[in-house]
């Protein structure tokens, strides 16, 4: 299996890689349409954030021809709260409606501390586990067009209780 993590802001790159990738992992920071959102999450500018979400909008629906496309976003405390995340799938769902042909999972991820995080970030606890099952549980309520899991520490990937058909919900991420 070939795959990439990725931003998606290099469109033009996955147009040429989407052919040999057999997965892409794209992280989702804030919702696609908040320009100040975006800037406060990723510490960009308003005025970049401006110019790049159009891009990673446009390289998400390029990377949604793969046969497995994973789209995640993590709950930061303070910064990225479940709200937000719904707000991301609502509008994922509607970039991505109608055009996605291979399976396509959100993950809700917890939030973990470590060295290389910048600023106050790094002294922050980790999203405790069961705020992250319940955001992932919300989201599946909600949704008809993801697969929804969970990642923690403390229980790895798991699906949310709620996804649609209980037949992919036991497929292995």
């Amino acid at each position: 299996m070939l795959s990439i993590d990725t931003n998606a802001t290099i469109p033009e790159a996955l147009e040429r890689l989407v052919p040999i990738l057999d997965h892409i992992a794209i992280d989702v920071k804030a919702p696609l349409s908040d320009f100040s959102k975006y800037a406060a999450v990723t510490g960009m500018s308003v005025e970049f954030a401006k110019r790049i979400l159009p891009r990673i909008r446009r390289g998400i629906l390029v990377a949604s021809s793969v046969p497995f496309l994973e789209l995640r976003t993590t709950l930061v405390p303070g910064l990225v709260a479940c709200g937000e995340v719904l707000e991301i799938v609502e509008g994922l769902e509607k970039l991505l409606s109608g055009t996605a042909s291979g399976r396509v999972i959100y993950v809700v991820q917890q939030f973990i501390p470590y060295e290389g995080v910048r600023g106050v970030y790094s002294r922050l606890p980790r999203t405790p586990s069961e705020v992250v099952k319940k955001c992932a549980e919300e989201v599946a309520s909600r949704t008809s067009l993801f697969e929804v899991y969970y990642r923690t520490l403390e229980e790895g990937s798991r699906p949310a209780s709620t996804t649609p058909s209980s037949s992919l919900r036991h497929r292995r991420l």
